[in-house]
């Protein structure tokens, strides 16, 4: 193989590989027909650019699970397939997954063994290498291990030469130009024409073309690789099935059930191709085969409603626009679904099951103010559970039955623009839904289980930053902080668990130094809060942006502060403290239990302790804790031992500073049975506890000498610096917290 590799070298053109040369290869890859197949530009499909056999053409393939090479191209992933007739095999794969016998049919071959091996250069996608070997073969039919190998150091070297070959002009009527049916230019008008989606392109070649219906099906057909079938009125659906799907649904999506049984569906679609639209008609219709066909969309709606094509010309006998027919179906409707991060209104009734159902839990997480949503599976046909986080809490809202998970796991995905193909690896994506007119953004983490796939959505804050009065912090920390923050350079910490209110304080920190002659920089993951003035930047992993990159460029764009997300290691410690020395206000969090902790946290991971001595303003420790409800808390008196707990919990030597007279003590519980206002669980909102350090002289020294975490905590707290659970004891007794909470969620 090495040297077949080394004789390409002097091939600049795939059109240039001789014939001796492709045996050459066909015998090292223990193959008996070799194609080679590019990536469009668009990423939707795949030209075929090199055929051993000299009898493929130029065919294109959707870049979809439809077909062998398709889905190799959508996932990256390499198939070796022992015999492509099974549908067994191939389903297992993929439940869409088909070979195309096209070939086979107009020969005496029939193929058997088939591997396809993506083109890669990095992580993009150039194409698909194809090998395939016939039952007739008379030996080695099956493709051995070594032989994926050497496909893929062929595939490898084929990225380069991909990048040269020259593309071709795309899409389904690209024949047409060939045959000089129709010019380049008509072709490009006529697309144009269909940007809006209220007509189909394949209308206007026969309305300004003169072509006819089945000139334009068999292009369709020839480019999809499914039959076209045309509108006949004497085919009729089932009228109960499309009132059941929701006609409306069905003319927005542009696909209709031809067909339907309990194990097989026969599809009309537009576009067979959209891999996201074909995993929504599975779970839609529920059944595990789904065999599809194209169609023109007019031709989809005469199917969905009969009725329009009377209506297609007006009283005056003119044509009526696809637009005003689309109106006329829908009856006014305007509610509108789409994908990724676009919005999608989740208050569409026009949905069917499985987008109500996924529609109706986001809508009841944000009317509840729920931070995540869980979609958890269970084993075997146990029911998955939905679970909400409300005020840091989870609770139980829903069970989906275990044969509709893959459909709620499906849509979610399908809404967050991840891969519906893949269920082996963890996937993260975004998605923004419109409720009501507002706007709400979502983070998604679909996670492989040992039950299957399981969802976190996470629902990202509204609105701007809030004020730091509002942070209901103690007197003392708060004014400390203003005092820490007003300095032109350093590094100030913010440490916590997820979900603890860090980028919270954090961004009503930059809120409050945030004015017109302060340029301030921030690196997070992801962007939460929003602030006018403020130069955010979204990491991004897939480009290799991260908070240590993104960190170094800040240094040359002229900041005056800047805030890094997260000190996650030592490079981008290491940054930070060099951007504090070197004249710059530095904000950043980390996952730390306690202030004097995460000094020796970062001294543990490598940084300078002088440098970091030197650098160090403070550090900001908070925890968020379920705040009782004003509505329905009732006052008590405490009893000796409840009081002498909290004396021992703030500490008997400093409780004497809070002024407390025993006899006149008056704590809160929560409502025994709660109130409508907080859903019978006597908390409403959450209030944080804060533990502030500053970096004194002294706290300073000790850093150099890396004293252990409890002498920096003796020290600091001489100094005026009080715990987490002494700030939560303080907010006990003026009525806010309960014991309970406070001892749950700090630690001594």
């Amino acid at each position: 193989m090495l040297n077949v590799l080394e004789r390409l070298l002097n091939v600049t053109e795939l059109s240039q590989l001789t014939p001796d040369l492709v045996r050459e290869l066909l015998a090292a890859l223990h193959a008996e027909r070799l194609a080679i197949h590019r990536m469009e530009p668009d990423g939707k499909e795949l030209v075929q650019c090199f055929d051993s056999t000299g009898t493929g053409g130029a065919c294109r393939t959707p870049v979809s699970p439809l077909s062998i090479v398709g889905y190799v191209a959508a996932t990256g992933e390499t198939l070796s397939i022992e015999d492509c007739y099974s549908e067994e095999a191939l389903q297992k794969i993929h439940p869409s997954l088909r070979f195309d016998s096209t070939r086979d049919q107009d020969s005496s071959r029939i193929t058997q063994a088939v591997m396809a091996v993506p083109i890669l250069s990095g992580d993009e996608r150039l194409g698909v290498l194809e090998l395939c070997n016939c039952t007739n073969r008379r030996t080695g039919l099956v493709f051995a291990d070594t032989d994926t190998k050497q496909a893929r150091d062929l595939a490898e070297f084929l990225a380069g030469k991909l990048a040269t070959t020259p593309t071709t002009e795309a899409g389904p009527f690209a024949p047409l130009v060939a045959q000089g049916r129709v010019s380049h230019e008509q072709l490009a008008d006529l697309r144009s024409a269909t940007a809006s989606g209220k007509v189909s392109m394949g209308r206007l070649l026969t309305l300004h073309a003169g072509l006819s219906i089945s000139e334009v099906g068999a292009c369709l057909e020839a480019y999809y690789g499914v039959p076209f079938v045309e509108y006949d009125p004497d085919r009729k659906v089932d009228p109960a099935l499309l009132d059941q799907l929701n006609r409306n649904y069905l003319a927005r999506e542009r696909w209709v059930p031809l067909e339907k049984t309990q194990a097989n569906a026969v599809v009309l679609i537009d576009d067979p191709r959209d891999a996201a639209r074909v995993a929504d008609i599975q779970e839609v219709l529920g059944v595990p085969h789904c065999e599809f066909r194209v169609g023109l969309i007019e031709h989809i709606l005469y199917f969905i409603r009969p009725e329009i094509i009377d209506l297609e010309q007006d009283a005056a006998g003119q044509k009526v626009s696809l637009e005003d027919l689309l109106v006329k179906l829908e009856q006014g409707a305007t509610a509108k679904t789409q994908r990724g991060d676009i919005q999608s209104d989740i208050n569409d009734e026009n949905a069917p099951a499985v987008i109500q159902l996924v529609n109706h839990l986001i809508g009841e997480a944000i009317d509840s103010g729920a931070s995540d949503i869980h979609v958890e599976p269970r084993e075997g046909t146990s029911p998955a559970v939905v679970r909400v986080r409300i005020d840091g809490v989870c609770r139980q809202i829903l069970e989906v039955p275990a044969s509709r998970v893959r459909a709620v796991i499906a849509r979610i995905k399908v809404m967050s623009s991840l891969d519906i193909t893949e269920n082996r690896v963890p996937q993260d994506g975004k998605m923004s839904v419109r409720k009501e007119g507002a706007l709400h953004e979502l983070r998604v983490a679909v996670l492989p289980t040992v039950n299957g796939e399981g969802a976190v959505l996470r629902i990202l804050p509204r609105g701007g930053a809030m004020s730091l009065q509002k942070l209901c912090m103690s007197e003392r920390n708060l004014k400390t902080l203003v005092e820490l923050v007003d300095r032109p350079h350093g590094i100030f910490l913010v440490v916590g668990p997820t979900g603890s209110g860090k980028t919270t304080t954090l961004h009503a920190v930059l809120a409050h130094i945030n004015t017109p002659s302060t340029k301030i920089w921030t690196a997070e993951d992801p962007v939460e809060i929003t602030q006018p003035g403020l130069q955010q930047v979204q990491m991004n992993a897939a480009v290799k942006l991260d908070f240590a990159r993104a960190l170094r460029s800040f240094l040359r764009a002229d900041p005056d502060v800047i805030l890094i997300g997260e000190m996650r290691d030592y490079e981008t410690a290491h940054a930070g403290i060099t951007a504090s020395l070197t004249g710059h206000l530095v904000f950043t969090t980390l996952h730390t239990n306690s202030a004097p902790e995460t000094i020796t946290r970062l001294l543990d991971i490598g940084l300078d302790p002088i440098n970091f001595a030197d650098a160090l303003i403070g550090v900001l420790a908070q925890r968020l804790v379920r705040r009782l409800c004003t509505q329905c808390r009732q006052p008590y008196q405490p009893d000796a031992d409840e009081l002498e707990l909290l004396v021992q919990a703030y500490g008997e030597q400093h409780f004497s500073e809070l002024g407390v007279v025993p006899e006149a003590v008056r704590l809160h519980r929560a409502g025994a049975d709660g109130c409508p206002a907080c859903n019978g669980t006597g908390y409403k909102g959450r209030m944080g506890v804060h533990e502030l350090l500053v970096a004194s002289k002294g706290v300073k020294r000790m850093v150099v000498f890396r004293k252990p975490a409890a002498e920096i905590q003796e020290l600091a707290m001489q100094e005026g610096m009080r715990t987490l659970r002494q700030d939560g004891v303080q907010k006990i007794l003026s009525g806010d917290l309960d014991f309970q909470q406070v001892r749950r969620m700090t630690v001594e």
